[in-house]
């Protein structure tokens, strides 16, 4: 599930490097691929910790723990409204 979600996010983030390395004319470009980027890269931390939670899940914990385990983190670090 994990290269799922890497796949697509890996894609959006190296057509936005692209555009972002691209001379723009319009002075809004810059801002919005940074902001794609910005938002990819979160994502990309959000999937990483997801990774880590279901490895941690195979090594012996449940899914039930995992999925609280995983909500409790985000809300420690602010990822979760």
């Amino acid at each position: 599930m994990i290269h799922e979600l890497n796949t697509p996010l890996f894609i959006i983030l190296g057509r936005a490097e692209l555009l972002q390395n691209e001379r723009q004319e319009d002075p809004v470009v810059p801002e919005h691929v940074s902001i794609i980027l910005e938002q990819a890269e979160k994502l990309q931390g959000i999937i990483e910790r997801l990774r880590d939670e279901y490895l941690w899940s195979d090594a012996g914990g449940g899914s039930d723990q995992t999925a609280k385990g995983f909500v409790s983190l985000s809300m420690n670090r602010g990822n979760l409204p």
